[in-house]
């Protein structure tokens, strides 16, 4: 990588409520970036981040504001434009000097003028809606920018995703190289396939995008095997405990079978394997929580279920066809 050549920029832009903003928290790892909502047209101004290598920008992203009246703005386009040749650029340069630039379509045009001091588009798709005329008419007033466009076919892990129909209709826009990346369910493979194609449309950005894709590989790497011995350091402290306790009579029930090398007169209070429990389901929870920040989610993002212990007794059997099934 040059560290003289200045980053790529990315616009990111679509139609509303289709997961633009989820896009650059996935992208960029960071849950904070932006507002997410659902209503329409949540974010109202350009806010930009940058990717960075050995401390170094490579790529910059910008989220836009939705595109929430193509169909209008399309149609201003037509009826306003001096004659049937004029080049798309041309086009859209009349438009944002145009009195509707900073009126009626506003939110269009900030859209259009990131794009226009970008490098390439990110068309964000919710894979769930049915094609529709606005978003016909989305991809002509994007094309007429002159950048390359990518289209990213977002909640593609949803039972109701349209492919066929997606893709059917982004080939007749003359838009081959498209993305299936979703937000909600992130793969390795999904986001490494996302920076492949950017580097088909961008290729003399190649070196930025191979060394973007490099520490990407390198930094998920460090992170799982940080996060195993994580998990290592608590089954052996786990193992490793000891608690001096006081014991009792022994109750009706008895607790011999699991405590083996106590006799069946004299167990641990219960207030004992109460502290016992808590101790560890204490060590646990720390884990949970490095695990959590080490990969960037919220600690709401994951709920903890409880172990299925019953009268001291683990509740499931390991070889029950159900259990494998879970455990596999």
């Amino acid at each position: 990588m040059n560290p003289t050549h200045p980053p790529f920029r990315i616009a990111v832009v679509g139609h509303t409520n289709t997961g633009k903003t989820s896009l650059l928290r996935t992208l960029t790892r960071d849950r904070s970036f932006g507002e997410i909502a659902d209503r329409p047209g949540v974010t109202r101004e350009v806010s930009g981040t940058a990717l960075l290598v050995d401390g170094r920008p490579v790529a910059e992203l910008y989220d836009t504001p939705g595109l929430e009246d193509s169909i209008g703005l399309w149609d201003h386009l037509l009826a306003t434009r001096p004659h049937d040749r004029e080049e798309g650029p041309d086009s859209i340069a009349r438009f944002l000097n145009s009195p509707e630039a900073v009126d009626l379509f506003l939110q269009e045009a900030k859209a259009i003028r990131q794009l226009l001091e970008s490098d390439i588009a990110l068309y964000v798709i919710d894979a769930r809606d049915r094609v529709l005329g606005k978003h016909r008419d989305e991809l002509r007033i994007l094309t007429l920018c002159a950048r390359p466009i990518l289209p990213v076919l977002n909640f593609v892990v949803r039972p109701e995703a349209r492919f066929a129909d997606w893709r059917q209709h982004l080939s007749r826009s003359g838009l081959h190289a498209v993305a299936e990346f979703d937000t909600v369910v992130v793969t390795e493979e999904g986001e490494q396939q996302l920076f492949e194609k950017i580097r088909t449309l961008l290729d003399h950005h190649r070196d930025r995008v191979d060394a973007l894709l490099a520490d990407r590989k390198r930094a998920r790497q460090e992170l799982i095997t940080a996060s195993l011995r994580r998990i290592a350091d608590l089954l052996v402290q786990v193992a490793a405990i000891r608690m001096v306790a006081p014991v009792e009579p022994n109750p009706n029930k008895s607790f011999s079978d699991i405590l083996p090398k106590l006799s069946k007169e004299r167990l641990p209070s219960f207030d004992a394997m109460d502290r016992l429990r808590a101790e560890i389901r204490g060590m646990e929870q720390r884990c949970v929580t490095d695990l959590l920040e080490w990969h960037r989610f919220h600690p709401d993002d994951c709920e903890a279920g409880q172990v299925p212990v019953v009268d001291g007794h683990w509740g499931l059997d390991l070889f029950h066809p159900e259990a494998l099934k879970d455990f596999g």
